[in-house]
């Protein structure tokens, strides 16, 4: 029998040792799906957990644990979702052999709710120093030698 306060249902239960939290989320066909998520120690801390993530589902913000990493969430979610007509052909190829030579290899294998400003710093150095120059730098718009008449 579930606990009632105040006349209605709370949403935390102690399992075992621990305490669990569940959450009633949209599941995108117009109902509702049950979600939980157990192992807090405490009653207070499921409860903290519930209400954090009921506030990422309300701003769309939340993000389902999973045990997904980044290159398996790179290549089986991301890259399909790109093809074309999304992208151009060419810019889709070009997506996947950057991935495939620069990003999966090096940081794939993160679990990608673990990805951190970190990891994606550390890669953009790896590529930096490798010789690899980000897409972002603008290439010159005039010779040199016009900037040397200048001075």
């Amino acid at each position: 029998m579930t606990s009632q306060r105040a006349g209605r249902r709370t949403n935390i239960r102690k399992r075992g040792d621990t305490y669990t939290y569940y959450l009633h989320v949209p599941d995108g066909r117009g109902g509702y799906r049950q979600m939980s998520k157990g192992g807090f120690k405490t009653q207070r801390a499921a409860e903290l957990a519930r209400g954090e993530a009921q506030t990422a589902f309300e701003h769309g913000t939340y993000v389902k644990p999973e045990r997904l990493t980044l290159g398996e969430f790179l290549t089986d979610e991301w890259l399909p979702s790109r093809q074309p007509p999304a992208l151009e052909e060419s810019t889709y190829v070009s997506y996947c052999q950057k991935l495939r030579l620069h990003v999966v290899d090096r940081i794939g294998a993160i679990p990608l709710q673990q990805l951190s400003p970190v990891d994606l710093n550390r890669l953009y150095r790896e590529l930096l120093d490798s010789g690899r120059k980000p897409s972002f730098v603008p290439a010159r718009r005039y010779p040199d030698s016009l900037y040397d008449r200048a001075s």
